[in-house]
């Protein structure tokens, strides 16, 4: 326990009725309603929800949600080009970061792709060698 307090701060707010202990991680800020219908409008203009985190200064968890929740589905869509072009990249050496960068997309979902090709992802042991 007294490791826990000496590692600890604590740090008086004014005008609050609790006192915060500890390190706070993330700032938290709570959208407006009408901050959440600017937030949909880069969305209907092709904007990916990486670039309006980025915007809005908020996660991308967070314009995901309120995306969804304006009735928009989420789903990135690539031509048969693009993904030729994705699978060839990745295959010829490049890492899965420099492919979802070029293809301005996550991490995430570009492996959903390469996967759904067949496209075995290597390991961080691999390609920290290769």
């Amino acid at each position: 326990m007294d490791d826990l307090n000496r590692n600890s701060t604590s740090i008086t707010l004014p005008f609050v009725d609790y006192e915060v202990v500890g390190h706070i991680c993330q700032q938290q800020r709570r959208l407006k309603p009408l901050q959440i219908e600017e937030l949909v409008q880069p969305f209907k203009a092709d904007k990916n929800t990486i670039e309006i985190a980025s915007h809005f200064r908020c996660s991308r968890s967070t314009v995901t949600k309120h995306i969804r929740n304006a009735g928009f589905r989420l789903e990135k869509r690539f031509s048969e080009a693009d993904l030729i072009r994705m699978q060839q990249l990745y295959k010829s050496g490049l890492s899965l970061d420099k492919v979802r960068n070029a293809f301005n997309t996550s991490g995430t979902t570009a492996t959903k792709y390469l996967r759904g090709r067949d496209v075995r992802i290597r390991t961080r042991h691999e390609w920290e060698q290769g």
